[in-house]
């Protein structure tokens, strides 16, 4: 019940701040940095199975709607099509945007699969591109990610705030600047040790076993991007969006102009 509870409380709250839809990930974080939950599991069951359980309660007696929380993990693929060419041109027609960056629309790259869920709504209003690497890869970038990229596009980055993340997140550059052969405007939005030194964010303990017996590289404090940063990363990328579509705006002017 109690669990329930903390978990109808999280949503609202993340639904008053313009924060959903957000996934079930970032809210069990939430709760373990308000000490109201623990990550550690006391028995057979995992730490997070009794609040997936509650979270599935209050979604089906109506105290928080479905669609507040994504699931990256699965996704259905519809290839039907249309009874007929006119309604299928009617189906999409409120899908088909003008590209207002000519051509030049910023890639949103993030680490985890769940922030790629919950920051999808703003990459979509803002007509942006969107992906997550889900971690360390090399095949992904190659055949989906570099083919749609040119040297000088922008790329915002929102990765881990530790060793392995600043690992995938320097793998993820330099395979993409070295397959489009020239640099990218790189920008890492969060998480940042600004952002951790300004939200107060808890810095954690973590043991990399791949160093395990290399003295040389000990383990090293990290701070996590929980769910009470995500807001902040939506800030983020509306405030980029609006500078983005400023720019655009005048150059269009000047162009029009000359």
């Amino acid at each position: 019940m109690r669990c329930a509870t903390y978990w109808s409380i999280c949503c609202k709250e993340h639904e008053r701040d313009g924060a959903t839809p957000t996934s079930a990930r970032f809210l069990f974080y939430e709760l373990v940095q308000r000490g109201q939950l623990s990550k550690h599991s006391t028995g057979a069951r995992r730490p997070d199975q009794d609040l997936h359980d509650a979270l599935t309660d209050i979604r089906e007696d109506g105290r928080v709607p479905w669609h507040w929380i994504v699931d990256e993990t699965r996704s259905l693929e519809d290839y039907t099509g249309y009874n007929n060419v006119q309604n299928g041109v009617l189906a999409q027609l409120d899908h088909v945007n003008i590209d207002p960056w000519h051509g030049r629309a910023p890639m949103i790259l993030t680490e985890s699969r769940s922030l790629a869920g919950v920051l999808r709504p703003i990459a979509q209003e803002y007509c942006c591109r969107i992906a997550s690497t889900n971690g360390q890869c090399g095949g992904f970038l190659r055949t989906d990610i570099a083919p749609r990229l040119r040297p000088d596009d922008q790329v915002l980055y929102f990765g881990d705030l530790d060793l392995s993340g600043g690992q995938i997140e320097a793998n993820t550059r330099r395979v993409l600047e070295q397959v489009i052969g020239g640099a990218l405007r790189w920008e890492r939005i969060a998480l940042t040790q600004k952002q951790v030194d300004d939200h107060n964010l808890p810095i954690i303990i973590k043991h990399d076993r791949r160093y395990h017996l290399t003295a040389s590289l000990p383990p090293e404090d990290c701070g996590d991007p929980p769910a009470l940063a995500a807001l902040a990363f939506l800030n983020t990328c509306q405030r980029l969006g609006d500078e983005f579509i400023e720019s655009a705006a005048q150059d269009v002017h000047q162009d029009g102009l000359a």
